[in-house]
């Protein structure tokens, strides 16, 4: 059951948040929904949904215990006719609208007093920033913006609108950047740039953004990154891309739009990722990729090669 109990929704508060075309058999407006729910096993006063295309949708919907479910037009005379169906195309797309208009819980927008903001900070007044964390100098935070408990955010930090930083994320060290003199003695480079955040953001706990070199580090509008990321010194991240749990990007990696890293994948420094690609789980990418690719393995190869070379190793 949902921990974020709502005030009592009915059937028309649910449609009127809906935003494509949808129908509704057994239509009662008098079913109250308190939460969002799991389909399995359900509860009376929860909202669920079944994903397009599940393989048991037929069962989910026989046994759930909820009373309105979100669902595809492929379940449309099931013969069910003790519980409210809503029919659209993408059931999970349209419970995640519904879900954030009218469960979600608000943001209380405060200033925790064990946090540390240097005087020099541009804070909005609709912000929040937790426990323990510290925001250096010169550091601009935008409106809606959630900083979690123990983050640090280093000097020059810009970061845009609605972006949420869960707790303990690093943002602006110091980059991994070394030469060598002639006695093989090794000297940090300098780095000396910043890391810019644009709106929409989500950086996941734990995660670790460093400052660029002489250019700044650049997570671009809406881009996702999980927990216990690390992203070193000059990666640019283009729009709406996801960066999936223990993944690593090297230094001066160019990952572009609505591409899909998937968990644990490394990349190395210096190289490009193409828009709309998606690179498989714990894949090792040595080189560039480009647009509209999926690539697998390690080392990487495209997912033709990945599967062909698995195909004939299993045949030694």
């Amino acid at each position: 059951m949902s921990i974020f109990m709502s005030s009592t929704k009915r059937l028309n508060d649910i449609v009127n948040a809906i935003n494509c075309v949808y129908e509704i058999e057994n239509a009662d407006n008098a079913i109250q929904i308190v939460a969002l729910g799991k389909t399995l096993p359900g509860a009376e006063n929860e909202l669920t949904f079944i994903s397009k295309g599940h393989s048991e949708a037929s069962r989910f919907l026989s046994e759930t215990k909820s009373q309105i479910i979100i669902c595809d037009p492929s379940l449309k005379n099931s013969g069910i006719k003790d519980k409210c169906l809503i029919y659209v195309e993408n059931p999970k797309m349209v419970f995640a609208q519904i879900g954030n208009q009218l469960f979600k819980k608000t943001p209380e927008f405060s200033i925790h007093p064990t946090s540390f903001i240097h005087p020099s900070v541009k804070l909005p007044k609709l912000c929040r920033v937790g426990a323990f964390a510290v925001i250096e100098a010169n550091c601009e935070i935008g409106e809606g913006t959630v900083i979690g408990p123990n983050c640090t955010l280093y000097e020059g930090t810009l970061i845009g609108k609605n972006v949420i930083i869960n707790a303990g994320a690093v943002i602006g060290a110091d980059g991994f950047g070394y030469e060598y003199d002639e006695n093989n003695v090794p000297f940090n480079f300098p780095h000396i740039s910043h890391v810019i955040i644009e709106d929409g953001v989500h950086i996941g706990s734990n995660t670790c953004v460093d400052r660029g070199s002489l250019g700044p580090t650049w997570i671009k509008e809406n881009v996702k990154i999980d927990n216990l990321v690390h992203v070193a010194h000059n990666v640019i991240i283009e729009e709406n891309s996801y960066v999936i749990a223990n993944s690593m990007i090297g230094g001066s990696t160019h990952i572009g739009k609505n591409c899909w890293i998937s968990p644990s994948v490394s990349l190395r420094d210096r190289i490009n990722i193409g828009d709309f690609t998606l690179v498989g789980m714990g894949s090792v990418v040595a080189k560039d990729i480009g647009n509209n690719e999926v690539w697998m393995g390690s080392p990487a190869r495209p997912l033709k090669e990945f599967k062909e070379l698995n195909s004939k190793l299993k045949n030694l």
